[in-house]
């Protein structure tokens, strides 16, 4: 049952092999012999990859469920508090912009749980829930949601511009800043505008989106912004947003384990998709 639960979760045999310290062909002998005595198929395999079927992803959720259990139980016998500790990874940006502001909100709901927030840009990270910025939010041995959608234009500072607006022809001849994980960003906005003749191209590029907000509202060149997340400093007027276009190709995802149902995992699912996400 715990090679199920562990192959279903990490989405293939030798991630399992891996996280129990195993080689992949003791995991598949084990689930072999598993199918044997139930008398049904737990996975199907499609050349390199493997789909669990309904039985494994109900087998690896009552697991997770008796895993959580005993670790609740073990924390009172040790004389501890029962709380559970959640592993959140979080883009950088998001989790500075969106998810700071709201944290008491967050501890109220869920507690007693605790959340241990990694900023993280990527998806390798072992933890139990991830949100991500993505076009489409399907991921291998996944569930994910929708939680919002990101829409983007052109904001500068007042002091680099010198006035109130430009047309988007107008913003395409500044400083442009970019992200390096978003090479054609501004292509794309150029596209969506209709503006021909223009590379479209930053003469900067960040490893990290807050930092080319950042450059903007330092008066540095025009960054393509997330209009939700940047809502503080357009209130405050740091930031002025440019042009006509919007560009919405990238949204937010919430996205777990497949047959993870421990209670606490919930919890902390349920709150970001009705507590605490606000529609854009």
């Amino acid at each position: 049952m715990e090679t199920v639960e562990a192959a279903v979760r990490l989405g293939g045999f030798t991630r399992a092999a891996l996280e129990l310290g195993l080689t992949q062909s003791a995991i598949s002998n084990s689930i072999r012999r598993f199918e044997q005595e139930l008398g049904q198929k737990l996975f199907t395999r499609h050349g390199a990859n493997i789909e669990p079927t309904s039985a494994a992803i109900e087998i690896a959720g009552a697991v997770s469920e008796a895993r959580e259990l005993l670790e609740a139980r073990l924390n009172s016998v040790k004389g501890g508090a029962p709380a559970l500790t959640i592993s959140l990874t979080v883009a950088p940006t998001f989790a500075s912009r969106w998810l700071a502001p709201r944290l008491p909100r967050m501890r109220t709901a869920i507690a007693p749980t605790k959340v241990s927030i990694l900023s993280r840009a990527d998806l390798i990270e072992q933890a139990d829930i991830w949100i991500r910025n993505a076009r489409v939010g399907k991921w291998p041995g996944m569930i994910s949601k929708r939680l919002m959608g990101s829409v983007r234009a052109p904001v500068a500072s007042r002091k680099l511009i010198g006035r109130s607006s430009l047309t988007d022809e107008e913003v395409l001849s500044l400083p442009l800043l970019g992200v390096e994980a978003r090479p054609s960003e501004w292509s794309e906005w150029a596209d969506a505008a209709g503006v021909q003749g223009s590379p479209a191209q930053p003469g900067f590029s960040f490893d990290v989106t807050s930092s080319t907000w950042d450059a903007a509202v330092a008066g540095s060149g025009v960054a393509l912004g997330d209009l939700s997340l940047l809502r503080s400093e357009l209130e405050e007027g740091k930031l002025v947003r440019l042009g006509t276009t919007t560009t919405s190709s990238y949204s937010y995802f919430i996205c777990r384990h497949r047959g993870d149902r421990r209670t606490s995992v919930k919890q902390v699912w349920d709150w970001f998709t009705v507590d605490g996400a606000e529609p854009v």
